[in-house]
């Protein structure tokens, strides 16, 4: 080095900073049709969306071109489980249950607390306008809507419930009440890493698809019958109904065929822990990469399904921050 210039010299050092920080030196080749799909699929309003629950419920969005915008969710005062489901934006409304802290009560109230907790689940449209709010409420728990949007699926309890009454529920809006098609508990890790609980519906509306157990469970919604499709976590729905992403024991990202029942991973050595996201269309994939990765905590990626190509989200690191979900806008 001592050859070269000082000038000379920090502009290698620069272009090595850039190699070891840069998701697209070392994990994937860029795939440069796709960044340019992309981009043009964002000028017509498609994006990536992330929940901001403090100091005010709002959702960041990025477009593919790098820009992004805010938007500020008006339904609620205190929400939680924020999620974007059918692209509409869900939460449970927690404005009137009182705040949980089980460091500052004894256990005997706080179990009295988390009975009394609750909240009723609200959807909206991407202008923020309201369209549905249950009557029933819930614990806390990610809520996902049917394909007609009539009724929603839940991991969790109802208001009132304890820990034994944790179930995968079925509900509609209004006055529709639950019905509890299983028990489940909620898993909380695996081999020390969080386990990601998710329920989903078939395209046609007729199925559900959810983890419990360390398995990936397919469940009738007319008889409550379950049964296991893979070993794993975390699995989605395609919008086509051919394919269900889902995250393997070792946390690696894998489709399962629906029809056939094969399975394949599709990022092989590297590791994850959250949803494998579709976008609305079921051409893309969001993948979140963690151990693997050479950036340190990580980085976020589109898969196209259709080959393979991948392309990174500029300035999107780490694995502990909100998930990122696809949104139209």
């Amino acid at each position: 080095m001592k050859c070269f210039s000082p000038k000379i010299r920090t502009g290698l050092l620069c272009c090595a900073l850039s190699a070891l920080t840069s998701c697209a030196r070392l994990d994937h080749s860029t795939n440069s049709g796709l960044q340019r799909e992309l981009i043009e699929r964002s000028r017509q309003g498609l994006a990536l969306a992330q929940y901001q629950t403090r100091p005010v419920l709002q959702i960041n969005l990025l477009l593919f071109d790098g820009s992004s915008k805010r938007l500020e969710v008006a339904c609620c005062s205190r929400a939680e489980a924020p999620t974007i489901s059918r692209n509409r934006l869900v939460v449970v409304d927690m404005t009137s249950s009182p705040s949980l802290n089980p460091l500052r009560v004894s256990p005997s109230d706080f179990l009295q607390q988390l009975r009394v907790c609750g909240g009723q689940v609200v959807v909206m449209d991407t202008r923020n306008t309201v369209l549905a709010r249950s009557e029933i409420r819930i614990w806390p728990a990610e809520v996902s809507l049917s394909p007609d949007e009539r009724l929603f699926a839940f991991v969790s309890a109802l208001q009132g419930g304890q820990q034994r009454d944790q179930g995968l529920y079925v509900a509609g809006f209004g006055k529709g009440e639950a019905r509890k098609l299983m028990n489940v508990t909620r898993p909380t890790s695996h081999d020390g890493y969080q386990v990601h609980t998710t329920v989903d519906w078939s395209p046609d509306g007729k199925s559900l698809v959810f983890n419990g157990d360390g398995a990936v469970l397919l469940v009738d919604l007319r008889t409550g019958r379950s049964r296991k499709v893979a070993d794993g976590s975390a699995p989605l729905w395609s919008p086509s109904g051919d394919w269900i992403s889902y995250v393997t024991p070792d946390r690696e990202a894998a489709l399962l065929n629906v029809s056939s029942g094969e399975s394949r991973r599709i990022d092989p050595g590297k590791k994850t822990g959250t949803p494998l996201e579709w976008s609305p269309d079921g051409k893309y994939l969001l993948i979140l990469e963690g151990e693997g990765s050479h950036v340190p905590y990580g980085c976020l990626w589109v898969y196209r399904v259709s080959d393979g190509a991948f392309v990174p989200i500029p300035n999107y690191y780490g694995t502990g921050g909100p998930r990122a979900q696809w949104i139209q806008l």
